[in-house]
């Protein structure tokens, strides 16, 4: 079922801008290297350690799609998100108390990888903005309690490694380790507009309770994951 309001506006905004034609600031190694110097490390090869079963990373990358500031769809799609493992069933509560602050009834939508929709969705639809809520698979819906809603649906974004490589390949190396293809992703803020620039990611992963800030190809960890 398509989130029939954003339907037209979606569908105008693929005519103008496409998948690549975001809006918003660019991150460039320069100024991560200079803000952030020794703390960053190779994103993909780091993260793997600390993607674990608990851990929660801030994904800043790239640009935004227009409307991101907005309430609703669409929105980061894997530039400016927040990652978790879907399997854990107290990740809701986790990232809704600790890092957003806000209701704990508020849900939160699956990332999946455009080859594996069919593996968890009953419908094999492409979503790359979000504006599909479809079905899971009831041999899923346990198995995936941080993205299922209480009518068995999920909100689902498709990843394809032609439009974002990177949200692809970090998905796909989520995919190695736990099995499954898809992460929870949520706007990356907390109760204030999606963040814009890598300081203000920063801040945000500072005071918080996120694991890791993951900044384009580099990675930030706190001493707690580190040690």
């Amino acid at each position: 079922m398509l989130s029939s309001p954003w339907l037209v506006t979606l569908r105008n905004l693929g005519r103008r801008v496409g998948l690549n034609r975001l809006i918003g600031r660019w991150l460039t190694k320069g100024r991560c290297e200079d803000r952030f110097g020794p703390a960053l490390q190779r994103a993909i090869g780091a993260l793997d350690t600390v993607w674990d079963f608990r851990a929660n990373v801030g994904l800043y990358k790239n640009r935004l799609v227009p409307g991101s500031q907005r309430v609703g769809p669409p929105g980061a799609l894997g530039n400016r998100s927040i990652l978790a493992n879907p399997a854990v069933a107290t990740m809701n509560d986790t990232i809704n108390a600790k890092i957003k602050r806000r209701e704990s009834f508020r849900p939160f939508a699956p990332s999946v990888l455009g080859e594996d929709v069919g593996t968890y969705f009953a419908q094999d639809v492409h979503s790359p903005f979000m504006v599909h809520v479809v079905k899971i698979r009831p041999e899923w819906c346990e198995r995936l309690p941080a993205v299922t809603r209480v009518d068995g649906t999920g909100r689902l974004q498709t990843v394809d490694a032609g439009s974002n490589p990177l949200y692809h390949a970090l998905t796909s190396a989520f995919k190695r380790r736990t099995g499954i293809g898809l992460a929870l992703n949520t706007s990356f803020n907390e109760n204030e507009p999606v963040v814009d620039t890598p300081e203000q990611a920063f801040d945000c992963f500072r005071g918080t309770d996120m694991d890791a800030l993951c900044l384009g190809r580099y990675v930030l960890l706190k001493s707690a994951k580190t040690a």
